[in-house]
């Protein structure tokens, strides 16, 4: 360890609000932390080792402690404990990746305990909601040293080249002295890296690599050691609702193919995985470097290899040539990026897929035998019931395995945010909004819809399409139906619905005692667990049935 470089230590926080983790102490909390790479943070400590910028670099990995929480007395044992379990010397600089409005939460808390613990550490924050909040976030935190907008790379090299003493004219740092002498000016963003092959593959091995592999985010029931990557940086697309566009641009950099294919020969060689999953906001944006990089896969070889896409691929930018490469390369499962089933809704959220077409891409990845995964998001500004409507209506028509509607959640940064402030829906900077953002509910009326009856809405069309109206039982597919609601028993095992689902398909196939022994599962949940008689309560008129 060189004692003349600053010690940096990097903190990684969980996508869920303060609430939901706190629930977790008594098991309540039935939302799941999803486990990827935080490649941000990763990208960032091989940058500042390799041009040996930084004494020693380790993490406190508050994602992967989320599996140990009921072992932890309260929200501030959990942030002390781990941390000093996990960090072995005194840290110099403090480095907080906040990416998502909701975390901000826990962030706030774990900054003053760790600030606690090591009062001369330098705190600094970067990502895109502390982009986005950066004059909000140093008024009112004073254990916050400096927040870094944008790209931290750069950035961060300087911030540690300097140390302890920063120069208050490196682009794109702001302390609150600097926020201060700005005024009303624009706050300029730190520089981009251009070439983005030059930065040094993540540190992977700056985390528990073996937690990330095994419980790695992964669609279906079948687990298998994953890994997450990305190949681009920036996005084209103006999409109303995202805040992307604020840290990396509109400008798409790409690495370049062998960059990349010699990244994922090297982490599958070294930790035996056969999921890969690129984590780009656009992998499939330039159609000639897609189908380069698919067909680097696909020559590779790797021994039961499987690519997933959980970030949702844009429907214009998928042509026949890009879905036959996905298949070559054994592409399982595609997320399409669908948002709204309305004309309308389209172009005010700006994000103007075809629908027509999309229809036709999720048959033909349906029956070249790719599990097909829609988005939906319900309850954007100024949106109608009528629209809502039109948006679960066209999911029913899909051909999609499985389709997930979530509730229109604004980012600072987002034209959405600017949206609902300027309607009066949420306050500016409000810490209520900030204490209770979450995608799968809303907490705020609009004059629209209530929260009461968006969050309704959300989970009925989650039933409704994937339960009741479930494409794959009325192809007669019933395995694949089978296999899908396993996978939901799996995380909720009282899912009455779900089981029902499944003795039907048995019904169907004539597995007559099967059916018997899925009926006396059921009965016995609603007998035994409060959830499962609750779920019934609600759904009992389309589970005839059972009421004899």
């Amino acid at each position: 360890m060189d004692t003349d470089k600053p010690n940096v230590v990097f903190v990684h926080i969980p996508t869920l609000t303060v609430g939901m983790i706190e629930d977790m102490f008594d098991g309540q909390n039935t939302e799941e932390q999803q486990v990827i790479f935080p490649l941000g943070i990763l990208y960032l400590s091989a940058y500042i080792k390799d041009k040996r910028l930084v004494g020693g670099a380790c993490a406190i990995d508050y994602v992967e402690a989320l599996h140990a929480i009921r072992s932890y007395d309260d929200l501030g044992d959990f942030v002390r404990r781990v941390a000093t379990d996990s960090v072995p010397f005194a840290p110099d600089i403090l480095a907080f990746s906040l990416n998502m409005s909701l975390s901000q939460p826990f962030f706030l808390f774990a900054l003053r305990e760790l600030k606690a613990l090591w009062p001369l550490a330098t705190a600094i924050v970067g990502g895109a909601h502390s982009t986005n909040c950066t004059r909000y976030l140093l008024e009112t935190c004073s254990e916050l040293d400096y927040v870094i907008r944008g790209e931290g790379e750069i950035a961060l090299a300087e911030l540690c080249r300097e140390y302890p003493a920063v120069n208050a004219d490196i682009k794109g740092v702001y302390s609150l002295k600097k926020v201060t002498e700005a005024g009303s000016d624009k706050l300029e963003l730190s520089p981009l890296v251009e070439n983005i092959d030059s930065i040094p593959f993540p540190d992977y091995e700056l985390l528990n690599v073996e937690h990330y592999v095994r419980n790695h985010m992964q669609f279906g029931g079948r687990r298998k050691r994953g890994f997450s990557f990305l190949t681009t940086r920036g996005c084209p697309y103006k999409c109303s609702y995202c805040s992307s566009q604020t840290v990396h641009g509109h400008g798409v950099r790409c690495r370049s193919v062998q960059n990349v294919v010699d990244e994922i020969r090297m982490f599958a060689e070294k930790y035996q995985v056969t999921l890969l999953g690129p984590v780009d906001d656009l992998f499939t944006c330039k159609k000639a470097t897609t189908l380069q990089i698919l067909a680097g896969v696909q020559d590779l070889a790797i021994n039961d290899v499987e690519l997933q896409f959980w970030n949702g691929l844009h429907i214009n930018s998928l042509s026949t040539e890009v879905m036959d490469a996905l298949v070559r390369s054994n592409t399982t499962s595609v997320a399409l990026a669908i948002e709204s089933g309305s004309p309308e809704v389209q172009r005010n959220i700006r994000k103007n897929v075809n629908l027509g077409k999309a229809l036709q891409v999720a048959a033909y990845l349906h029956q070249r035998g790719i599990e097909v995964r829609a988005y939906f998001i319900l309850g954007f500004p100024g949106e109608s019931r009528e629209q809502m409507a039109a948006t679960i209506d066209y999911a029913k028509r899909i051909e999609a395995d499985w389709c997930h509607f979530s509730v229109a959640t604004p980012l600072v940064g987002s034209e959405m945010y600017d949206q609902f402030v300027d309607k009066g829906s949420i306050g500016a900077f409000d810490a209520d909004f900030f204490a209770n953002s979450y995608y799968h509910r809303r907490f705020f009326d609009t004059p629209e819809i209530s929260a009461d009856e968006l969050n309704e809405t959300v989970i009925r069309a989650t039933y409704e399409v994937n339960f009741f109206s479930n494409m794959n039982m009325r192809k007669g597919d019933y395995p694949k139906a089978m296999a899908l609601f396993s996978y939901v028993l799996e995380r909720y095992p009282y899912n009455v619905v779900a089981m029902f689902q499944i003795m039907k398909c048995y019904l169907k196939m004539g597995s007559l005692d099967k059916v018997a022994d899925t009926l006396e599962r059921i009965k016995s949940s609603i007998n035994e667990d409060p959830r499962a008689r609750q779920q019934f309560d609600v759904w009992r008129d389309q589970l005839e049935p059972l009421q004899q």
